[in-house]
């Protein structure tokens, strides 16, 4: 069976949307699940075998130009945040690998249309987690691949750069309209998207098309 187009904008499935807009899940939380865990995933349930080393370098930030990778007290934590969701099963060590664990997400489905284009935008550390958090849960979703463009409320995208922690989390709520502004901004200046505004939502033009090249999508049509 052949992919058509209008089945490519979708990257993640609706249970894994379901799950990332959980108000108590941390953006950086968010982050990881993408850069690692998405990029990373083959399809078709198979499983993810990486290490902790691997996940605190890709989801670093950058201070004073240097990378300042995750502690990995704050990966395991984040790990804990996604299992805790749903999006992430338990994970298991690997035989005779000390450092690596396996890990399946729970909710995905075999076919994941990431482009290039994005997974260079979305993986550079230069990137906020605010800003990565904003595209994929707010803005990606409402993509019609008939415009390239995506007409989004903005209580939606507030709602996105919304953080409420766990009764037994030391860190402190987000009110996202603090950030959207500036996160929006962020978004604008990777190249990910243009916008205009109106009164009630935003109009966001996707430069993920310049992903949707002919090689790229043969490569899907070979594994449906």
């Amino acid at each position: 069976m052949s992919t058509g187009l209008p089945e490519l904008a979708p990257f993640l499935t609706t249970c894994e949307y379901e799950s990332l807009m959980d108000e108590s899940l941390p953006f950086d939380a968010i982050a990881l699940y993408f850069r690692v865990f998405c990029v990373l995933d083959s399809g078709k349930d198979k499983p993810l075998l990486v290490s902790h080393r691997v996940m605190a370098a890709s989801n670093g930030i950058y201070s004073n130009n240097r990378l300042i990778p995750m502690r990995d007290a704050r990966v395991r934590t984040t790990i804990k945040h996604l299992e805790r969701v749903g999006l992430l099963a338990k994970a298991t060590p690997e035989s005779g690998l000390k450092f690596k664990r396996v890990y399946i997400r729970s909710l995905a489905g075999w076919l994941c249309s990431l482009t290039p284009f994005e997974i260079k935008k979305l993986t550079d550390i230069n990137l906020s987690y605010e800003a990565v958090t904003l595209y994929v849960r707010s803005i990606r979703p409402h993509l019609s691949i008939y415009s390239f463009t995506a007409m989004v409320y903005i209580d939606v995208l507030e709602l996105a750069l919304t953080f409420n922690p766990l009764n037994s989390s030391p860190e402190h709520s987000v009110n996202g309209r603090v950030l959207l502004k500036a996160t929006i901004q962020e978004l604008i200046n990777s190249g990910l998207i243009e916008c205009e505004i109106d009164d009630l939502y935003y109009v966001f033009t996707c430069h993920v098309s310049k992903g949707f090249d002919s090689y790229w999508l043969k490569s899907l049509s070979k594994n449906s």
